[in-house]
């Protein structure tokens, strides 16, 4: 059964049984009727002489063999002509109806051949973009600016390593296609040129605020209009079309410190260490190939101490659960992270375990025996005060003899005669801060962790464990306090005031170590 469909026959269509309803239709539509299949017909070969009768001499036997070898062209002849496809009657004139059948059903020969369309004659009404054989570039030649702000050094003798940021500049170009592309497809393809599409992104309904003049416009740059909405762009590119694209230079300019809102993707920081207030803000840590072994194994003590030394009573810096010991007497010590170091290290060198802490001068701070009482952030104990009254006198008495001693101490002490080469001048004139030592200039690339120790002495804040974090950025105590405070706080992973503390450290302590290289200490 076939099923043969005419362009322009009835619908449904009909189903054929037979040969003889397909070639009834075939005659009606004005095609020629298939011929029906019959079988190859067989070469005809010509038969042998008969034998002779005489018996066969040599002579008769070569006649016979010539005769036969001339009758051989008419038998391949006959062969050829068996063998060859039938002859195939010529295609109608008419192409009102086409029969869509498969080639394997019928010979291709009995299919009339489509009219060509006039569109397909015709030229392509749309330009292709990048098509070698198109006369000149596909689209506006764009030259796009990007303008950023660059740190660099202040310059001049005097300037002690200072910096200054400036404005920079970088100018690319390539063809883009305006017509046809809205404001967020046209900013898209003009930050991909720097390949910056993959970091900011246009807003659905304005900005980032661009700037965008082209060849021929009035007052060029300087009278550049801002475009901020598809208004302001349809505007001008309605303005950049009526020019011809061979000789109009369109330009567009990025301030990319104008385009914070707009970044979709940070750039990615560096960091060599993750501190353990990033680890309990719930941020991802890394792997444990990362760490030396001593720092796994302590941090699973540390883990352990705080498990065990959980304070309901007192929270952390943060708001987070506290960590306290708490001694035979019901005292609270706080326990932060530096003092949870300094055990898990005792404990791991077999010096004390995780029901007692260190009795050492790093952990007990009154460096009598005795732990600190005083509790972290002016917060007091839950305990009576007629309980303890007699513990907090001592405390305080202890303290006070601590503070006095060296003051007693340095007042007692004979004061050291004025040299006579050194003039009073200046010794009274410099205006340069007072040194706090007298001890000699750390050397050359040693000055991150000279200041990191000194600024642990001087203020108690520890952040010696983001030494690796700012060596691998460059940050030096010189620049330190140029640096954003909310940059340093992702680098060290400390809070905003620590930061601040530590900026306003940085720039007195490179003060300081001017002075004593300007001495030759």
């Amino acid at each position: 059964m076939l099923k043969i469909e005419l362009d322009g026959a009835r619908n449904p269509p009909k189903f054929y049984v037979t040969l003889e309803e397909i070639n009834a239709d075939r005659v009606a539509a004005g095609y020629p009727a298939i011929p029906p299949y019959s079988a190859p017909m067989q070469p005809r070969l010509p038969t042998p002489p008969p034998a002779p009768e005489h018996p066969a001499t040599a002579a008769s036997m070569y006649a016979a063999t010539l005769e036969r070898d001339a009758d051989l062209p008419n038998v391949h002849a006959a062969l050829s002509r068996a063998l060859s496809p039938a002859p195939v009657p010529p295609p109608p004139s008419t192409d009102t109806a086409v029969l869509q059948v498969p080639e394997r059903v019928l010979h291709e020969s009995f299919v009339a051949p489509r009219p060509v369309s006039a569109t397909q004659s015709g030229e392509p009404s749309v330009e292709i973009a990048n098509n070698p054989g198109n006369d000149g570039p596909a689209g506006h030649l764009v030259a796009v600016s990007v303008v950023y702000l660059n740190t660099v050094p202040a310059g001049g003798r005097s300037s002690h390593g200072a910096t200054k940021k400036v404005k920079q500049k970088v100018v690319k170009s390539d063809h883009i296609l305006l017509a046809g592309l809205s404001r967020t497809d046209f900013l898209h393809a003009a930050l991909a040129v720097h390949e910056l599409a993959d970091q900011y992104s246009a807003g659905v309904h304005s900005g980032p605020p661009v700037k965008i003049w082209w060849s021929g416009s009035s007052s060029g740059k300087s009278g550049a209009s801002t475009v901020e909405n598809d208004h302001d762009f349809n505007v001008t590119k309605a303005a950049i079309l009526k020019r011809n694209k061979d000789t109009c230079v369109v330009n567009i300019e990025f301030d990319l410190e104008g385009m914070a809102g707009y970044r979709i993707r940070k750039r990615l920081i560096k960091l060599y260490m993750r501190t353990m207030t990033s680890s309990l803000a719930g941020k991802r840590s890394h792997g444990s190939s990362f760490f030396s072994d001593e720092a796994q194994i302590n941090g699973q003590i540390i883990m352990q101490l705080k498990a065990k030394w959980a304070c309901e009573r007192h929270q952390g810096e943060h708001g987070e659960p506290g960590y306290c010991y708490v001694d035979v007497a019901g005292t609270h010590l706080g326990l932060n992270h530096r003092k949870l170091k300094l055990w898990a290290a005792a404990i791991a060198a077999a010096d004390a375990t995780k029901h007692h802490p260190p009795n050492t001068v790093d952990f007990d701070c009154l460096r009598d025996g005795r732990l600190n009482v005083s509790l972290p952030r002016g917060r007091t104990g839950g305990g009576s005060s007629t309980n303890g009254s007699a513990t907090t006198t001592g405390d305080l008495a202890a303290l006070l003899m601590v503070a006095i001693i060296p003051l007693v101490t340095s007042q007692l002490a004979p004061k050291p005669a004025v040299p006579a080469d050194v003039p009073m001048a200046e010794m009274t004139g410099s205006s340069s801060p007072v040194l706090a030592s007298q001890d000699a200039s750390p050397a050359l690339g040693t000055e991150l962790h000279a200041c990191l120790r000194d600024f642990l002495a001087r203020k108690g804040i520890d952040l010696l464990e983001a030494e690796p974090a700012l060596a691998a950025l460059e940050l030096t105590p010189d620049i330190i306090h140029e640096v954003p405070a909310l940059r340093l706080c992702d680098v060290i992973g400390a809070v905003e005031g620590r930061i601040r503390k530590f900026q306003l450290f940085c720039k007195d302590w490179t003060v300081e170590v001017e002075e004593k290289r300007r001495r030759g200490l």
